[in-house]
């Protein structure tokens, strides 16, 4: 059996055969690796029982030479067809005599065991040990399974940019009080036993005809678990990491915002959603609960702003900066605009901070929202969130000429020249058409391809 079984795969070579480890390939090392230890496991196994049957005839022949004679002299069996020589007599009279009950010891050959892996890294840690998924520390005698760690994967230096601990950020968000969790338990307990017991809801509900108000659910979700998702986007958008250079903040107060349409039609702006210019150019809507005599401050990142609004009343505020449309200019992608709505402790004075009646010039408007918000951040706190996506279109156009008097500009990629490594002579394990990458763009094919 020892015979039939297969040679262990010579795993560094197969890996210096390969050009490129792809995801299969890496596979088919770690399947390779389970073999062998298969393999070896399998060699351990045989041995030993083989070392079991020697050391069972062993005590076979033992109990029968110890044993009494019943009458006369007794000769020792022998095989039939053979004779046992002089020399095999006196090797089994020279054996230590063992009582017929006793086992005798049994030698085991010791387990030759790999004291590294080819999936471990300079350090020698394995991959379940980093992601602390193990048993505990590593023993020699014990031999853990394949497992490609990141660094085989993607270059040396991965697992510990992939594995290590994001750093926590700054929460600015408003205070909130947290709702105990045994009382909003009761609460809908309380709902659900009210629903039951409504025969009107359950006879609905069996035909298939109730109605579900999503104008409540909406609420609802505004208030439970809405803010964190709003702040879930915003974070996967970058909009934190770029306005506030890593701080966070839950959205509580929701901020609804809508832009008119002549056809009287609204669009409205939600958490990422494409507005195209023209449905932005004109001011939008906006609207949010507050309590009478708080003052809020209302930032649009492109840049407007405006300050010292009291309570939900926009035309009271004072403006700082006027509206201007969005006019992401032909070839830069989508640009995000943002509406950022700040709860005042107090009245801020932003006398500085304002611009002309009608700023059409880029460099005044300019601002820096990081720099608003350190400058007044004992006096305000973020509260809403909302933003969209916009894309070029006609409107920009018309935007860059006649508001903001400029020729309009305009962005194209340069693609650069594909890189091919130097040309070799005699190419192994290329496609047909690898003399073409060398060829001159110029150069016709022939109709060869």
């Amino acid at each position: 059996m020892l015979e039939k079984l297969m040679d262990e795969f010579n795993i560094a070579e197969l890996m210096a055969k390969v050009e490129e480890r792809t995801p299969y390939a890496v596979v088919a090392f770690q399947e390779c690796e389970r073999m062998n230890i298969l393999t070896s496991e399998i060699k351990r196994s045989l041995k030993e029982l083989d070392l079991g049957l020697k050391d069972k005839d062993d005590r076979d022949w033992d109990f029968l030479r110890t044993s009494k004679p019943s009458s006369g002299p007794q000769k020792m069996p022998v095989k039939r067809g053979t004779e046992r020589s002089s020399e095999t007599t006196a090797e089994q009279s020279s054996r230590k005599e063992l009582p017929p009950r006793q086992t005798p010891l049994r030698t085991v050959a010791p387990v030759q065991r790999r004291k590294t892996s080819m999936f471990e890294d300079a350090e020698g840690d394995d991959l379940l040990d980093v992601l602390r998924r193990g048993k505990g520390p590593k023993k020699e005698e014990e031999l853990w399974p394949a497992r490609s760690t990141l660094d085989d994967l993607f270059g040396r230096g991965s697992a510990a940019k992939v594995l290590e601990k994001p750093e926590p950020k700054t929460d600015i968000s408003l205070p909130r009080e947290k709702l105990l969790r045994a009382k909003e338990i009761k609460a809908r307990k309380k709902i659900l036993g009210e629903n039951r017991q409504n025969a009107e809801m359950e006879r609905a509900a069996r035909l298939r005809t109730a109605l579900i108000p999503l104008d409540e659910v909406r609420a609802e979700w505004e208030k439970s678990s809405g803010p964190f998702h709003k702040q879930r986007v915003a974070e996967h958008c970058a909009v934190f990491r770029d306005l506030f250079r890593g701080a966070t903040f839950t959205p509580w107060v929701t901020l609804r915002v809508e832009y008119s349409q002549e056809d009287e039609h609204v669009v409205p702006v939600y958490y990422g959603n494409m507005v195209t210019p023209s449905e932005a150019s004109s001011p939008p809507a906006v609207s949010y609960e507050a309590d009478k005599g708080s003052l809020w401050t209302l930032l649009l990142t492109n840049p407007d702003r405006v300050t010292n609004i009291p309570g939900n009343d926009m035309q009271s505020g004072k403006e700082i900066c006027h509206y201007l449309p969005p006019f992401p200019a032909m070839g830069t992608g989508y640009h995000r605009f943002i509406f950022l709505l700040f709860k005042q402790d107090r009245r801020i004075d932003s006398s500085e901070d304002v611009r002309p009646t009608l700023c059409h010039r880029l460099k005044l408007r300019t601002l820096s929202s990081f720099d608003l918000y350190r400058k007044h951040e004992d006096g305000m706190t973020p509260a809403g969130l909302a933003f969209q996506q916009c894309q070029w279109d006609s409107c920009v156009s018309w935007v860059s000429h006649q508001l903001l008097n400029m020729r309009e500009p305009v962005f194209e990629f340069a693609r650069p020249p594909v890189y091919h490594p130097p040309q070799v002579k005699f190419p192994r394990h290329q496609p047909l058409r690898y003399l073409d990458r060398y060829r001159d763009s110029k150069e016709p094919t022939y109709g060869i391809y």
